[in-house]
């Protein structure tokens, strides 16, 4: 997040290098994202991305689509799936696993739901 000391310092760099404010929010914003793309890789070596977590930065305002690529979308969709469906609970929310999580992650329903019979079939 931006504090306002963070603001005022860029804004002053802005108006020293004679930025438009288009610009200067395009290089920041290109930062940020190199910064989350830092964030998520990090998450991700130490096994710590989860959903949960890719909630939590978008309810800031990152675009995941923009940050993370589908296919690694998809590989933590399944993760996801796969763990809901062997953490011996028995419960299976069938509007959130088919329709929110996917629609969080950018993922097409009928991707999500070819994802969750094929770790259905697996679990037979």
């Amino acid at each position: 997040q931006m504090t306002p000391e963070k603001e005022a310092a860029l804004k002053e760099i802005q108006t020293k290098l004679g930025l438009q404010d288009s610009v200067a929010e395009s290089v920041i914003k290109g930062l940020v994202d190199k910064n989350v793309v830092g964030n998520l890789q990090a998450l991700h070596a130490q096994g710590l991305l989860s959903i949960a977590k890719l909630r939590e930065m978008k309810a800031s305002g990152i675009d995941i689509d923009s940050v993370m690529k589908k296919e690694a979308r998809e590989t933590l969709y399944k993760k996801e799936v796969e763990t809901l469906l062997s953490n011996g609970q028995g419960l299976f929310d069938r509007e959130e696993v088919l329709v929110s999580i996917p629609a969080e992650l950018g993922i097409e329903e009928k991707t999500a739901k070819r994802f969750v019979d094929a770790s259905v079939k697996g679990k037979l």
